[in-house]
Parts: C-alpha cells; structure tokens; sequence
C-alpha cells in the first residue's frame, strides 16, 4: 500500500483532482477508467466530480472518468460477489425482533439479563426499537471484525485476571451472542445476508480482488474491516495523506491517524483565530461579525460556516434571514418538519387514541384544514376551526366518538330545564332532531364541528379501504340539507383493524395522493420540492415495507404501521435546493474536504468536538480501547488532525466555542484549543474563563434597530379612537379600568379576546360557573329557604351532577371528575351554613336578579347611561325588613368584600356598591331616597378552597363611602369617555396575562452602545 502526501496548503479536493489528472495523463490524453475512488461522503464524491471533470477537461475534452467514485461505506460491496441480496434495515431489525422472542420462548430466564421485560407481542414498536438497539450493536462490533461471542470470551479472561464483576458481564454477552445466532438463523431462513456478516463471510473465504486502482481520499480513521480488506488488495490501494510529509510518523501505514501520535501532537492554533460567546445566539451574532470583518473580500459560495452540532443552525438560519443573507444548510431540511410528516404523525397519534386534542391537531394541518375548507360552502370556511376551539373551551372533552353536545350555555339563561326535580334533567345536552323554530337558539348550535368530524372521517377511512363509506361531497350535502344530530355517521372501518405492511403501503399511498397527488419530479419552488422529495423517500419506504420476506412480516394496525413509517423517516433529511451563490452550512465531517477559502466554525465545545462517549450499557470506554474499537482517543485523533488541516489549507478562519448551552448549562472550550505548551495553556485558561464580552454578544432583533436610531421599535402601541359611543357599561367593568385604562380599552373597547384550546381542566371561570349554576338552581327551587342542612345537601348533590352532565357529558376527563368533587364538598359545606341562615330569617327572593330591562340609566354630566349588571343573589330578612344582596365567590383565598374592593382606602372595585345602587334604584325608586335608610346590606357567600372557611360576608361600609363609591364609578364613565387609556399600568395586575405580549410586559430591553 502507498501513503502519497499531499500538502495541506490547498483545499484537500483540488489537490486530489491535481494529482489524479497527473497519475492518469498520458500524453495529453486522461483515462482514468481504471481508478476506483473512495472518499469521505456524498458531498466529497459531488465536489470531486465537478473538479475532475473542470481540471482534465483542459487538459484533454475527451476524458475518460473514475470507474467508480464512491464512499467508504459502500466501497468493499465492489470487491467481492454479493451470493445474496443485502437485508434492509428494517428487516434487520424484525429479524433481530424475531430472535428475541425465540430466545424469550425457549430460554426466559436468559432474556431477563438482558432486559427485565420483553415489549408485549403486539408491542411492535417496542419490539422494533430494542431490535434498533441490538443492530446498532451489532453493526459497530461486526464492522471491526468482533462478535458478541469475542466479547464475552473478553470479559471471561478479564474476570479471571483482574475484574470479579464482569463475570456478570460475560454471562450478559454470552446471551447476546446466542441471540446473534439467532439473528443470522433468521436471515438464513429468508435467503438473505447481513452485510456485515457477507463482509466477514469474504474476508473469512478470501474473496477480495479487484484489478482497480484504489485510491483513498482523506480517509482519517478506519474500522478493521476496511483495513482488512484494504490489506487484501494492498498492491492496488493508494492512500492520499493531506498532510505534509513531514508529519508522516503521525500516520499509520494506511494512511489514519495514529491516536497515540497526535495525543503528543501541539495544534497550530493562532489565539486571535478563536473566540468565545456566552449563549448559542451569541455565538450566531460572533459568526455574523465574523462576517462583516471579511468586508466584502469573498462571495458567499466561497464562505462556509461549520455546525458540529445542530443545536446552534436555528440561531444562525434565523440571524442569516435577518440580515439578507442567503444560505444553505447542505445537511438539509428534516423530514420530522415537513408538512407530510406531521400529518402522518397527527393522524397516527389520532388513531392511536382518538382523543380531541390529536383530532385538532390533525385539522389544524395547512394541508387538512385546505381539504376541509374545500368541503365546505364557502361562507363556512372561516368560522369551523373557531367553533372547534369554542366547543373545547366549553366542554373539554378527552375524546372524540362522533357524539356532540348541544350547545353552550349562556350566563343569562334560566337553566329550568336542569332542575333535579324534574324528570327530563337527565336528558343528555345533545343535538335535537326537530326543527327549532328560534332561529337564535338554532345560530348558537355546533353545526359544524360534527360536519368537520364526518369529512376527516371519511377520508381516513381511505386508509381503512372503507369503499362504502360515502364521499365528502355527500357527507356535505346531507348535513347541510338537513337538521344537525347528535351523532355523526360512523365511518365503516375499525381503528384496531391489522394488516401487513405491504398492504398499509398501498392504503397509505392512495391516502396521500388526495392531498398531494403524484410527485413531481422537478420544481423552482421550496414548499413543492419538500412535498416531492419526501413523497420520492415514502416511494422508496414503500418499496421496503413490500420486500420483508413473509416469515419476518409483522400485522399491524394503522396507527403502528404509521408510527413505524415516521421513525424510519425522522432521522432522515430533504436536500437543499442548488444555489451555488449562498453561504453553505456544514457539517464538522464535511468541512476538511470542502474548499472554502473563509470558514467560521462555531460549536467548538468539548464532548461535541471532539466527541465522547462518557457511558455506554454495553461498550465502556475501557472496553473499547481494549478491543480496539473506536474510542475517545480516536476520536480526539481524528478531530485534531481534521482542525489542523483545516486551518492549513484556508486563508480566513474564525474558531467559537459557547460557555452556555440553549438551556444555560455551562459549556467548556474543546480540549483541542488546550493541545498547545504550557505557557499558552495557562494563557488560554485565564482568556476563556473570564467575562465574556457582552457588548459583542448583544442579540439584533429584526425590526427593532434602524440606522441612525437608537431607541427600539418595540413600543407599547397608543389607543386609537374607536369611534364608538359609550351608551352602558357593566359592573364588572369599572374594575378592569381602574386596574389598568389600557388593557380595560383592549378587552372592553377592542374587544380582543382569545378562545384557549389548552386547558385539560376547569380554569377558575369554569369552575365557578359550574358551582354558580347549581346555585342559581338551588335559589330558584322549592327547597331555597329550606332550614335541613341534609335536605339541602342531598338536592345540591343530584343538581351538581345534572349540570355537570349538563356541561361536559356522560363521560369526561379524570380530573374534572375530580374538580366535581372539589365543588360537591364546598357545596356540602354551603348546605350546613345555608340552613342556618335559613334559620336566621333569611329567605331567598331573587336569583340572577337584574333590572327589568336589564340596566338602570343614570345621568353623567348630562348624559344618560345604562349601568349592566345581573345581583347573584337578593335576600330578605323577615326579621329586620333589609334585603341582602349576595354574590357568590369560589376563589380560592376566601377574601373579605372590603379587601376585595378597596386597597389603601381607595376602591379598586366597584361590583357590590354598584349592586347596592341599582338594585336600590330599580326596586326602589317609587320610594324616594331608599338607599339613605341602610335597608339593603351587601356580601359573598364565600366558597374557598377551605371548605371550613366557608361563610356569608358582610360587607361593613357606610352610606358615606358607597357614594364615594358612586363618585368613582361616575368619573371612570367621564375617563372612558374622554378615551384616557394610556399608559398601561406597571406592574400588570393579576390574571392579564392574555395582553402581556401587546404591553410589553416581559419586554427585552436593549442597552445603548457604549461609546
């Protein structure tokens, strides 16, 4: 074998393609047909191509090229006849799947030292992922020509001489090396081949030749297969060293590193090449800095900028936009974030188990909500996924089983039709059959959420080959002509229904091409060509689901055969589009044989470059070394020698490491910056661990900096008018003015709202509204002035599950079945005190008790205007002739009213003083000044938490501060209607959280350069 040297002062691609136009000219005609070319990666074997192709055209147009350029991966394939077809991944693992429920059958106790429980027998995704793992295994070992039984023969010996505990080990791999056994026995079986037991197979037989030149280009580091098989046809193979000559001890006679060597090897690493950044952000705005130094003296296809780790291409992707500059990520897209992916993932996960939020998650893809949409009559496109989201926040339910409720309650409706006493309050709020004639009461029904839930069905049930279940088109037309129900017509197919992959791949295909029809071959455009290459990597994926061999082939469900498909696909990329005048982003591999004259390279962490492995279960590191596998050593080796020639051969180079991590974790720098004399050790230890320079660091936010400005764009924006008139406020109201005038214009004036499809259960506003509404019922029922605690307990215990009912149906999630609990012991609490103030004199006169026409009309500076308000509660002591106006409170705390209303004496809540007020004005006002004798009382009936805590609470203020209470309310009605909205006040208050990314409130502040 000959080591030629080819000195790193150029890119290591074009000396190659140098010296193969020289080893091949004769003459002035090139014929390479003889070379066998093995390089580093596919993007290495491209940029080869395209400079052979540019350096022996000049020389001769009519070249001959390589035989073959390929990757190290696939090269020994070309050396030795393949007796039988190669085993796909995916069969790999089912066979190695197979081997474990064999050796699980015949021989359970081995099984337990491997893993304490088996995946179920219809687990395949478990059963498919530990076969992953023992491929994986299997696949490092055979590649360096050891068994699982060498290993064990390994821990034997080491057991004997130094170690007690491993011989538990060699007990772990004696059963590993069984179930290889196994493994090869089931591959066997079907008349196919492990490649890497076919490579042993030659090795073993001596069935490597070739009468090719072979040549190695920048092959680093080599597993002892690949020596091996070198060494069979050493007489041909020629290793292209890109490193001087001079360096030439620290190279093995194949042309690797020798980790020994480089371990005493000092890096050349100048100190003004590298610098340090606090955050992945930061170390993106050093890149971009970089950048603006190189002022313009190189194109953006002669830049590179090298990830070692993904983690930091989101932060650099998203800086690059920023600034205008074009890029391009040559490791590509992940299919895991293309549009078909996550439709498949959100059907998968919706099949599995058909609960509401996978459904939503389903129609709320780009490409299913389009279908939808199409569906539906054009007026109807707008408003389904906002029904959907209110449908949630009323009700929360956990699954989907094509049976809706009726519709949502309103606060102002008298709820007759729940009292428990009558016989018709079990009825389940479901669609009714009949014709309603209010056609207000009709508007407020879910018509289309079961529409929408019919349309997905029946397109699922594509994937179920459900021929007789009815088109979208007659789904649509039969709903709209007719009254809404409450059950959706069930597809004809059955979730839990199995077939083999092949036929799930035929489904699958037919599935999608509603969608996205047949691939296209070619598009300019970025969305198509992600749609086209991940429907090309699924043709492919289908064609490897119909070639498992039928011994080896699983049944599957929908839901399993999806999941299967997805995690094939996820550690998978979409290629970028060409477009040679962008920056490129890199890979650490691939930046030694790309030719960039300028590279940046960020990530220069230790345990990301070099990497390491700290822990493994089955190979330690101690392990490795021993059985000369790859280990930390080699992989220090390799990455040192990687770091110098790139250095070497590139005219601008910026090296950054992070201190910290995305979640903030510390980082240390790459102990290839510490491979230097001690005295520049020391230096560099000071250097890194010192403050990191955040004025260099300061993140740029699109938008927020113009030239020539110094303060951000990022501002609270002012009111603009409305144009409306203020004519009636609600009660609730003056509160939110009086907490914040901005946040009360947004709400109240802008009417900004959000419809929250997150909660999985009651939210304080539900839950009072559930506990209101038994108590509204309880007021209004013949037992309301009942003085027997038990009486009223019983009636408030079948009236809550009649609401409950009522508002989430028959069967709802856990926790609001807990929540309902949570509300039955406070009521039980309400019985024994309502019963005494029963006993007291109290009787209950009004529930939900407003004004007749809703409002009282009050003059302000000469205007009319109608105060809007709904008293929980009015009751009258036969006793003492005063009315008591109650509101009930199911917060928490159990606060008193004054605390509630009035903060340092000054009133932050108006709710009961305005209750006082009206209900003194619209009952009263035939009566003259009512309100002077003191006759009406204000309260809550206190629900907390503490159910010990429960109590009625009487508010003690005098006439004197409910006309100040008057005079507020008065003068927030002239503020409002002066508009005076602004500012927002500071700090928020409490539970405003939906307008904090309008006000700013978490607002990033950006400090002014320093001069």
């Amino acid at each position: 074998m000959e080591r030629v040297f080819l000195d790193w002062k150029t890119p290591i691609l074009e000396r190659t393609a140098e010296y193969l136009v020289r080893r091949y000219n004769k003459s002035g005609q090139v014929d390479m047909r003889k070379a066998l070319i093995a390089v580093t990666g596919s993007q290495a074997k491209r940029r080869l191509e395209e400079l052979l192709q540019q350096k022996a055209a000049e020389i001769d147009p009519a070249w001959y090229p390589p035989k073959r350029i390929t990757t190290m991966g696939t090269f020994p394939e070309l050396l030795y006849p393949q007796k039988k077809p190669a085993a796909s991944d995916l069969v790999q693992r089912l066979a190695w799947s197979k081997a474990f429920e064999t050796l699980n059958r015949e021989h359970p106790e081995s099984v337990r030292l491997l893993a304490g429980q088996l995946p179920a027998s219809n687990d395949w995704t478990g059963r498919l992922a530990l076969g992953k793992l023992t491929a994986k295994l299997h696949l490092e070992l055979a590649a360096d020509r050891v068994d699982f039984k060498m290993v064990a023969e390994y821990c034997r010996q080491k057991s004997l001489n130094e170690e007690a505990a491993l011989k538990e080990e060699a007990e772990r791999w004696d059963v590993l090396a069984e179930l290889q056994t196994l493994y090869i026995a089931e591959l066997d079986a079907v008349e196919l081949w492990d490649i890497q037991m076919a490579r042993a197979y030659a090795a073993e037989h001596r069935e490597y030749q070739t009468d090719s030149d072979v040549v190695l280009v920048g092959l680093s580091d080599l597993n002892r297969m690949q020596r091996y098989i070198l060494d069979t046809v050493e007489s041909q193979v020629t290793s292209l060293v890109f490193a001087p000559e001079s360096l030439a001890d620290l190279f093995d006679k194949h042309g690797c590193v020798n980790a020994e060597r480089w371990r005493e090897y000092r890096l050349e690493l100048p100190d003004e090449i590298i610098e340090m950044a606090e955050s992945p952000s930061d170390q993106a705005t050093a890149a971009l800095h970089w950048l603006q130094q190189l002022d313009g003296q190189y194109a953006a296809e002669e830049i590179v900028i090298g990830v070692p780790d993904d983690f930091i291409v989101p932060f650099l992707s998203r800086q690059l936009a920023q600034v205008g500059l074009g890029y391009r990520c040559v490791s590509g897209t992940p299919i895991a974030q293309t549009p078909i992916f996550l439709l498949l993932e959100s059907l998968a996960d919706y099949l599995q188990n058909k609960r509401f939020h996978d459904w939503t998650t389903l129609l709320r893809h780009p490409d299913m909500e389009r279908f939808v949409n199409e569906q539906l009559p054009p007026d109807k496109e707008k408003t389904w996924l906002s029904e959907l989201d209110f449908y949630y926040q009323n009700h929360l339910p956990l699954a989907v089983n094509g049976k809706w409720l009726l519709k949502p309650r309103r606060e102002t409706e008298d709820d007759s039709t729940l009292d428990a006493f009558k016989e018709s309050a079990f009825t389940e709020n479901v669609f009714e059959y009949e014709n309603e004639e209010n056609a207000e009461e009709n508007s407020r029904k879910y018509s289309l959420t079961p529409l929408v839930y019919d349309i997905a069905e029946r397109w699922i049930a594509v994937l179920f080959d459900a021929d007789e279940a009815e088109t979208s088109e007659e789904v649509v037309k039969e709903a709209m002509e007719k009254p809404a129900k409450n059950e959706s017509k069930q597809p004809a197919y059955n979730i839990n229904m199995k077939r083999s992959p092949r036929d799930w791949a035929v489904l699958l295909k037919r599935l999608l091409f509603a969608f996205y029809g047949a691939p296209q071959p070619r598009s300019a455009r970025w969305d198509e060509h992600v749609v086209a290459k991940t429907l090309e990597r699924l043709e492919e994926l289908y064609q490897t689901l119909e070639d498992i061999p039928k011994p080896l082939t699983p049944e599957l469900t929908a839901s399993e055969i999806l999941t299967l498909i997805l995690r094939m696909l996820s550690s998978e990329r979409i290629p970028p589009m060409q477009n040679p005048h962008e920056i490129e982003i890199l890979g650490w591999l691939e930046l030694l044989t790309d030719d960039a004259p300028a590279v940046v390279v960020t990530g220069l962490n230790e345990g990301i470059t070099p990497s390491s492995k700290s822990a493994d279960m089955f190979l330690p590191d101690g392990m490795r070394r021993e059985l000369q596998l790859e280990d930390n050593s080699r992989r220090y080796a390799r990455d040192a020698y990687a770091l110098s020639a790139m250095i070497a051969s590139r005219k601008n180079v910026r090296l950054i490491f992070g201190k910290r991590s995305v979640e903030g974790d510390p980082l240390t720098p790459s102990r290839l910056f510490f491979a230097a004399d001690e005295k520049q050790v020391a230096e560099r230890v000071l250097r890194f661990f010192s403050e990191s320079n955040a004025k260099n660091a300061r993140p740029v936010f699109a938008g927020s900096l113009q030239a020539g400005q110094k303060k951000s764009l990022f501002q609270v924006p002012e009111p603009i008018s409305t144009g409306y008139p203020l004519d009636s406020i609600r009660v609730t109201e003056f509160r939110d003015y009086l907490q914040c005038p901005y946040r009360y214009y947004l709400k109240h004036r802008l009417r900004l709202d959000i419809t929250n499809d997150a909660d999985e259960e009651l939210d304080g506003g539900a839950f009072g509204d559930a506990t209101h509404r038994v108590l509204k019922l309880f007021g209004r029922s013949k037992m309301k002035n009942s003085q027997n605690a038990e009486e009223i307990r019983g009636f408030l215990n079948k009236q809550l599950d009649v609401v409950m009912r009522d508002l989430y149906g028959v069967s709802f999630r856990p926790v609001i079945a807990v929540q309902t609990e949570q509300i039955r012991l406070r009521l039980n609490a309400f019985a024994e005190l309502q019963a005494k103030h029963a006993a007291e004199g109290y009787e209950i006169q009004e529930v939900e008790y407003s004004p007749p026409d809703g409002s009282v009309i009050i003059d302000v500076d000469g205007q009319p205007i109608k105060i809007c308000g709904r008293i929980d509660r009015v009751d009258y002591n036969i006793h003492t002739d005063k009315y008591l106006l109650l509101d009930y409170k199911t917060t928490s705390s159990g606060e008193k009213p004054e605390n509630v209303h009035r903060l340092k004496g000054e009133w932050i809540d108006l709710q009961l003083p305005l209750y006082e007020w009206i209900f003194s004005q619209s009952r009263f006002e035939d009566e003259g000044n009512f309100e002077e004798s003191g006759n009406v009382e204000l309260g809550y009936v206190s629900l907390p938490k503490d159910a010990s805590k429960t109590a009625f609470l009487k508010a003690e203020w005098q006439m004197q501060e409910l006309r100040d209470a008057r005079e507020t309310a008065l003068e927030v009605i002239r503020k409002i209607r002066r508009e005076e909205f602004f500012p927002p006040a500071s700090p928020p208050p409490k539970f405003s959280e939906i307008y904090s990314s309008i006000c700013l409130d978490r607002r990033l502040e950006l400090f002014e350069e320093e001069e």
